[in-house]
């Protein structure tokens, strides 16, 4: 039996403390108590948030993510702090080189490469998400994510590993000589290379 569909809404609380949950259609699905220090709609916050993240995934998909979800957003929020840094050295560098170096033009291609390096940054970038379109090529070589990432492969045979496992546990380096070379994969829950 399929869950309710997401998105999940809170609802109007009644007067009695309790807090509803609903779907979009404003059906109850569910209700949260205060008690024992906790509060109703903290409660029935966390738990419409979590149900709306997860959406397009089955329970079991989500129940078999190992990587905790506190240490991606984690991860996420490092590497976006790192890139910012990185962008405000690159643009510093670059005002640096055309105050300073516009008349030499002898270094007018790194100019150009550094600037061009900076635009790609503000343009979209396209995250796969793990459904049945969104393979990823794989021609061998070493383990293309984080070996904790959960991934599903396509073997150069056919055949599709039909779970997610842990990238970890599988030959990247496609010296298999038994048609079980990977050709493909995907990241469970959107978590690209």
């Amino acid at each position: 039996m399929e869950h309710t569909p997401e998105p999940w809404k809170i609802g109007t609380p009644p007067p009695n403390g309790e807090q509803t949950i609903g779907d979009s259609t404003g059906m109850m699905v569910a209700v949260t108590t205060t008690g024992h220090g906790i509060d109703a709609l903290s409660n029935a916050r966390r738990i419409v948030a979590c149900v709306n993240k997860f959406a397009g995934l089955s329970t079991e998909d989500v129940e078999s993510i190992p990587v905790p979800v506190d240490r991606l957003a984690r991860d996420y929020r490092k590497i976006r702090k790192q890139r910012d840094e990185l962008l405000a050295a690159l643009r510093d560098c670059v005002l640096v080189m055309e105050r300073e170096l516009e008349e030499l033009k002898v270094i007018q291609p790194e100019l150009n490469a550094a600037r061009d390096a900076i635009a790609s940054v503000n343009r979209p970038v396209h995250v796969p998400v793990a459904d049945d379109e969104c393979w990823i090529e794989w021609g061998g070589g070493e383990c293309p994510v984080d070996g904790e990432l959960l991934v599903m492969v396509k073997f150069e045979c056919g055949d599709i590993c039909g779970r997610y496992t842990k990238a970890c546990q599988w030959d990247w380096s496609n010296g298999d000589k038994t048609g079980y070379k990977i050709i493909a994969y995907r990241v469970a829950h959107g978590c690209a290379a």
